[in-house]
């Protein structure tokens, strides 16, 4: 196996065995901003690198692709990945960019974007699932609060809803209590909002 490091100006680094190697001249740009995995169809494992003007760079069985705008990428300045599984236990690659997410299925040759989301900065994802199986995935906008895909169909969280701020930068859940998830988001200059079932609660300067 190796651990795989993104670097803001010296594209990845990879440790494997024991040593360093730096990976620059296979990417289309040196600053990468993210990086997900999933598997290929024979159980190999496929990296996938955002970055910061140059869309995704994929490495599959030792071969670089590179995946832009013309793939389908709404921009190709990448700010998030995440690597997830629709209904139908088929691997999505979700990918957040300048002008909004698109999700590339497994299987598919193209990425796709949802209509019901806007053109906007998403620069984090969270995937949370219920104790019955239900997946729940969260997208972190700079700007437009945190949306919400549930059952196909996005809703979202805004000032409006409680949050401290609508520019969002960090995703993270933990456990509520009786079995529950709570989604604790992080926001630029307005401190971090708990969402749980009971409602949403901030944190900052003024309560500690």
């Amino acid at each position: 196996g190796s651990v795989w490091l993104g670097t803001q100006a010296a594209g990845l680094c990879r440790l494997r065995d024991g040593s360093w190697t730096v990976v620059s001249k296979e990417l289309p740009d040196s600053r990468v901003n993210a990086l997900a995995e999933t598997t290929a169809a024979d159980g190999t494992p496929v990296l996938w690198a955002g970055t910061h003007n140059g869309g995704i760079a994929r490495l599959t069985g030792g071969s670089w692709a590179v995946l832009g705008t013309a793939a389908g990428l709404p921009s190709e300045r990448v700010w998030a990945l995440h690597a997830g599984v629709d209904a139908s236990g088929r691997q999505v690659l979700w990918a957040g960019t300048e002008k909004g997410l698109a999700s590339l299925t497994e299987g598919d040759g193209r990425f796709s974007t949802e209509e019901a989301f806007p053109p906007i900065s998403v620069n984090s994802f969270l995937e949370t699932v219920d104790t019955d199986g239900t997946r729940t995935l969260w997208a972190g906008t700079y700007g437009g609060g945190a949306y919400i895909r549930r059952h196909g169909a996005w809703h979202r969280i805004t000032k409006a809803e409680g949050l401290p701020s609508d520019h969002v930068t960090s995703l993270a859940a933990s456990a509520h209590g009786g079995g529950g998830t709570a989604v604790w988001i992080g926001t630029d200059g307005g401190g971090v909002a708990r969402v749980a079932a009971d409602g949403v609660e901030v944190l900052d300067i003024g309560n500690g």
